[in-house]
């Protein structure tokens, strides 16, 4: 099995153990590591398991996305800019020259819901075909909010060439809550007590 950089197995951050002779002595009498990121005291047999998931995380993504890159078809970069949702290629879009350059990219984007698949909460992230009519133009990925700190994420991609990409981020539309309904008409609330009339109302002071 491939060895892989250990991480803590509670926020997935690499763990500082060092190269060389050093860390070669470390990994063999240090029993545990602290890591920098969050603070936790980490075993390093646990370190290294976890550093095995996370990488098969990632294995597993990169695979549903080159799979839906083997299937996209080539567009010119106008079309493109239409199949992803951008106007032109600004700040939020990009183009990207090699396969290899488009993954690393789009796990950086997604490493937060990489990380909580990691660490065994549900599968956030889901990548898709976008279709005109019955041919297939771009590809959308969407990494949810799980409600454990893992950001919601969404990524347009569309192929220009054997390996020439553009990307796009769109704003993610703001979740709108539900306004409170008004009471009734002729409905009078009995909890609200009368104010006395020689006594002013202080505005703003709502809920003190």
């Amino acid at each position: 099995m491939e060895s892989h950089f250990p991480r803590c197995v509670q926020c997935i951050a690499p763990l500082q153990i060092g190269t060389g002779v050093g860390g070669a002595l470390k990994s063999i009498f240090c029993k545990t590591v602290k890591c920098p990121s969050c603070g936790t005291q980490v075993r390093l047999t646990d370190a290294q398991v976890m550093a095995e998931t996370f990488a098969a995380c990632v294995s597993r993504f990169r695979e549903k996305l080159n799979q839906a890159l083997d299937a996209a078809p080539h567009l010119s970069q106008h079309e493109a800019l239409q199949a992803v949702g951008a106007t032109d290629l600004s700040r939020d879009s990009h183009r990207l020259h090699t396969r290899d350059e488009l993954c690393r990219v789009t796990a950086r984007i997604l490493r937060m819901a990489l990380r909580h698949e990691a660490l065994g909460h549900e599968s956030l992230i889901t990548v898709e075909t976008i279709t005109r009519g019955l041919l297939p133009r771009a590809i959308r990925i969407h990494a949810r909010s799980d409600g454990h700190g893992s950001p919601e994420a969404l990524l347009m991609i569309a192929r220009v060439a054997d390996d020439d990409y553009v990307t796009f981020e769109p704003p993610l539309q703001p979740q709108i809550k539900a306004q409170a309904k008004a009471p009734a008409a002729g409905v009078v609330r009995r909890d609200i007590k009368e104010q006395p009339a020689n006594e002013e109302s202080r505005p703003g002071v709502v809920g003190v």
